[in-house]
């Protein structure tokens, strides 16, 4: 398929997925109610995401629904809109695509006006009592019996849906129209699993829909993931949809994959994790991406055993970290991420010192501000696919982070209170004992009496449980563990 008419499928797809996303619900069994106000979770904010065929990264999207004020000639009424905007990119060819709907303000929400623009066709549109009439090059016609409201929107329908839907098996059907092409194509959506994965350190539900899409013209079956009743990927065949941050998406060689890449699952369960003295574990590679030495080494805690380049054995037991010359000055310097000589976080330890006595050493100091920072951080990023932040003073103010925030925000205390530490990454157990997994994570180490003691912010942990796998690079989709043993205390 050429370039241009895979960008023309990929938006049929993409038209039943993201944003303004055309698509209806059936509401001739039932009318739902679908009052948005300014402060939905469905308004407001862009949403990015990176486009992948075969798993070849060939451009983004990005959505986006708004209230606004309509223009004089519909009486200033407020309203919505949902705006769309979609680049593709296959080898020489590029096409952007953009969209526009809005939606009077004011319940049952009945469409105002749109727009269709990519390189070929520029399409306007405004809703009469006897359908659509779309204008194109000067020529308008009426698309009969398409009567639309906001309820009709898949993002909206599916949003509902999702936050009040907890059965397995329960349904939603909904009826696409894309005004490009004057197309219908009914879907029926099935909730195919609810699930809680723990990612970067944080517990998040998500959902499971798979979808049966057909038409005159084509049918296909699609499986997509939602969290808090937004999507955060989709699958159809080869082509994917994934939820990013505004720079990864737009970024040609950069992706992310939490599922892939920070879930590895693992043949069995851990139990009573607290009380594990010693987890031993098989790790291993495809030799093709990486060898296993440049992926897992000894570590706080943990020895490793190469047995060839693919393989290893993990023990995570009383071990200290390895011996060698380290420079301090390294792991005290206030950085760009650590600013640990500015003024805030100097007052800030300050604060966390004044009840400790006079002669707390250097382990009840590192102590204070692990318990600082698990209680200071209290949100939770609602979308882990594309949450970042640019600096610790982004956590500082908006209180809100995953594991990363919690370790980069302890390492800068440390820092500031004149403690080296520095920021660890790799996996932990997932404590979901019907799909055990491993997940992506980061914690801290500290010095304390000249060795490296592991600790993690994010579940106040003083003593790190043993389930804690330290690795060099997290982002290798080969990388896989089994559980060997486990004893207890």
């Amino acid at each position: 398929m050429s370039g241009h008419g895979l960008a023309g499928a990929l938006l049929l797809l993409f038209l039943s997925f993201a944003g303004s996303s055309l698509i209806p619900v059936d509401v001739s069994a039932s009318e739902p109610s679908c009052h948005l106000s300014a402060d939905h979770p469905l308004i407001g904010e862009t949403r990015w995401y990176g486009l992948y065929f075969e798993d070849r990264k060939i451009g983004h999207a990005r959505s986006m629904m708004t209230f606004e004020t309509s223009n004089a000639d519909i009486g200033g009424r407020e309203s919505i809109a949902l705006r769309l905007a979609m680049t593709l990119k296959l080898e020489q060819t590029e096409e952007t695509i953009e969209q526009v709907r809005r939606f009077d303000a004011a319940p049952p929400h009945p469409l105002l006006d749109g727009m269709f623009r990519n390189a070929d066709r520029h399409i306007t549109y405004r809703q009469r009592e006897d359908g659509l009439e779309l204008a194109e090059e000067g020529i308008t016609r009426i698309w009969a019996d398409v009567d639309r409201h906001l309820c009709d929107e898949e993002d909206v329908a599916l949003h509902r849906f999702l936050t009040e839907s907890q059965e397995i098996g329960a349904r939603i059907e909904t009826t696409d129209i894309d005004v490009a092409h004057q197309l219908f194509t009914k879907s029926i959506h099935e909730l195919e699993a609810i699930s809680t994965r723990r990612i970067m350190g944080a517990d998040h539900n998500f959902q499971t829909l798979h979808t049966e899409a057909s038409s005159d013209h084509f049918s296909y079956s699609a499986k997509a993931g939602f969290q808090n009743g937004e999507a955060v990927n989709l699958f159809i065949g080869p082509i994917e949809f994934r939820a990013e941050s505004e720079a990864i998406a737009q970024a040609p060689n950069q992706r992310v994959d939490l599922f892939a890449e920070f879930e590895k699952p693992l043949n069995r369960p851990l139990a009573r994790l607290s009380a594990i003295d010693r987890l031993t574990l098989k790790a291993e590679v495809d030799g093709e991406t990486a060898a296993i030495d440049e992926v897992v080494r000894d570590g706080f805690a943990q020895r490793v055993t190469y047995l060839d380049d693919r393989t290893a054995i993990v023990e995570i037991a009383n071990h200290p970290a390895p011996s060698g010359d380290v420079r301090k000055e390294d792991y005290l310097r206030a950085t760009s991420s650590h600013p640990a000589d500015h003024p805030r976080l100097k007052a800030l330890v300050e604060k966390i010192r004044a009840p400790l006595s006079e002669n707390a050493d250097d382990r009840v100091l590192a102590q204070a501000i692990l318990s600082f920072v698990t209680g200071y951080i209290e949100n939770v990023p609602e979308n882990p696919y594309a949450y970042h932040t640019t600096s610790v003073f982004d956590v500082l103010d908006n209180r809100t982070g995953d594991c990363t925030e919690y370790s980069q925000l302890f390492v800068t205390l440390a820092r500031a209170a004149g403690l080296p530490a520095r920021e660890v990454s790799g996996f932990v157990y997932g404590g979901d004992h019907d799909n055990p997994s491993l997940g992506g994570h980061a914690w801290v180490e500290v010095m304390i009496d000249g060795q490296w003691i592991g600790m993690d912010p994010t579940w106040n942990e003083v003593e790190l449980n043993r389930s804690h796998v330290q690795v060099r690079n997290v982002l290798v989709p080969s990388l896989a563990f089994e559980v060997v043993d486990v004893v207890h205390r």
